[in-house]
């Protein structure tokens, strides 16, 4: 980023975040973890379930329109989370207001050459 642009991190991420990025993220994830979400979730370990919520998070975060079966994985992961921090207290306020805004969050439909 040029250092003379006014954005700041914040707005660019929100100006370039989109269905596009979320779905390519979500693609390279399950490229990592070697499963596709729809189709193995008992192949996605604590550390990939979190990474794939904090992909859909952001986005949501961004105002981008969330497909329904990202929202609903993302949900379940969460609400399911072993909490082993350092400061369990605050990630466990900090998960109770991602699963909020995921169910808040605008839902949205896989086009149909992005369907998995």
């Amino acid at each position: 980023m040029d250092d003379r642009n006014p954005l700041s991190f914040e707005q660019v991420q929100k100006r370039l975040a989109d269905g596009r990025t979320l779905t390519a993220a979500v693609a390279v994830l399950e490229e990592m973890v070697g499963a596709a979400l729809a189709s193995d979730s008992t192949a996605w370990d604590e550390a990939a379930r979190l990474a794939l919520a904090g992909i859909v998070v952001r986005h949501a975060e961004c105002g981008v329109a969330i497909p329904e079966v990202f929202r609903k994985c993302a949900i379940e992961w969460l609400e399911n989370e072993e909490i082993d921090w350092d400061e369990e207290t605050k990630r466990r306020r900090r998960r109770d207001k991602e699963i909020s805004l995921l169910r808040m969050a605008r839902a949205a439909t896989l086009d149909t050459d992005e369907k998995r």
